[in-house]
């Protein structure tokens, strides 16, 4: 477990816990058996072909075993996307594997919408009535679009926030991490209609052009195209990159960093001092550390009535959770300073080496980001 402890923090998740690998199944069995059978989980994920799909609720059935695990299993449409339709058989392997979990019922949800409206589609799914029946909340974002898992995990947070006794209620965040499986799977084209993320608009659209806009990019490799158009979108007076490091590849921001010297230095003419590094496996340290430098600039330019800050998430799922927390934050405590989410989606996905990518999954990570209930209770 991973808990780290500042006494004059303000910071709502500071201090903060996060599971990892074996350490979650030690936590599942001592929360859930050892603490009483008393619990009702929820857990909810998204239906794709990604082959990490299912390893977290894997994780967490064999450990809490004879419990009973409510799913909710969320499905989109797919009618644009021809890379998709391919791995049809993988997406079916991965449904049949989840219903063929003992102890586990499934309740299927169909997005019907695209694009932004699927956004505000999921996120209206998840009600206070919904919610308040659970003592244990999972949302597993490793086969879910970054556009679903914001506006979600949002939605969740704010629901938590505003129920009657919703303090009590333990809501996680689950992802599976496998840099191999990222390799292979890789983007096709970028969708270039681009919007703030629902729930996340930080009053960007209606601020005044004289209000500077600080963006401070999550950035991973190969994704030059997407920081482009970003970067047009945003139109930003100064930019700060937040690169990995310390990461398990030691030359990874290394490698980074050279990819997109020349869009960098050359072509956006980003300043060396803004460019900064956030550990790539802790979500909660960039939450801080995007909170800390937002702080920083809107202080800064006080006299020209602040600034408005912009995450965009371009690297792993696990340090784009910090970028939720962060918004979330200071939505929710009506700064003056807010911040708003722009990401560039892909249009769709290609699988090179799709015979080993079962073999590749037994090497993957399970992290579990705790967010609220027991561990925040005053």
């Amino acid at each position: 477990m991973d808990k780290k402890v500042v006494e004059s923090s303000n910071l709502r998740w500071d201090p903060y816990i996060f599971f990892k690998n074996d350490q979650c199944n030690t936590f599942f069995k001592k929360h859930f058996l050892e603490n009483g059978n008393n619990r009702k989980i929820l857990f909810i994920l998204g239906l794709g072909f990604d082959p990490r799909m299912n390893f977290g609720i894997k994780e967490l059935n064999n450990e809490v075993n004879p419990l009973e695990i409510e799913v909710i299993l969320l499905k989109f449409r797919q009618e644009k996307n021809k890379h998709s339709k391919k791995y049809k058989a993988l997406t079916d392997s991965n449904l049949a594997e989840i219903k063929s979990l003992k102890n586990v019922n499934i309740t299927e949800i169909q997005l019907k919408d695209i694009g932004k409206k699927r956004e505000i589609e999921a996120a209206k799914f998840f009600t206070k009535q919904l919610i308040s029946g659970y003592t244990d909340i999972f949302l597993d974002i490793s086969s879910l679009p970054r556009s679903i898992y914001f506006s979600t995990t949002g939605k969740i947070l704010s629901l938590i926030d505003n129920i009657k006794g919703g303090s009590n209620i333990n809501f996680f965040i689950a992802t599976t991490e496998n840099a191999e499986i990222d390799s292979m799977i890789t983007e096709v084209g970028i969708n270039n209609d681009l919007e703030y993320q629902h729930g996340f608009g930080g009053q960007i659209e209606v601020v005044s052009k004289s209000i500077p806009k600080i963006w401070f990019p999550l950035t991973g490799e190969g994704k030059t195209n997407q920081f482009r158009s970003a970067n047009q979108f945003i139109e930003p007076a100064e930019i700060c990159p937040l690169l990995p490091f310390p990461s398990k590849d030691l030359r990874r921001s290394d490698n980074i960093y050279i990819e997109n010297h020349d869009l960098f230095f050359n072509e956006l003419q980003i300043e060396s001092q803004n460019i900064m590094y956030v550990p790539e496996q802790n979500p909660f340290e960039a939450y801080k550390k995007i909170i800390k430098a937002a702080d920083n600039y809107n202080k800064t330019l006080s006299e020209l009535g602040g600034c408005k800050a912009i995450i965009s998430s371009f690297s792993s799922k696990l340090l784009s959770i910090g970028a939720i927390l962060a918004a979330y934050e200071y939505k929710n405590k009506k700064k003056k300073l807010s911040i708003g989410i722009l990401n560039v989606n892909s249009m769709d996905y290609k699988i090179e080496y799709e015979n080993e990518l079962n073999n590749t999954v037994k090497k993957s990570e399970l992290f579990v980001n705790w967010l609220t209930g027991i561990p925040y209770q005053n």
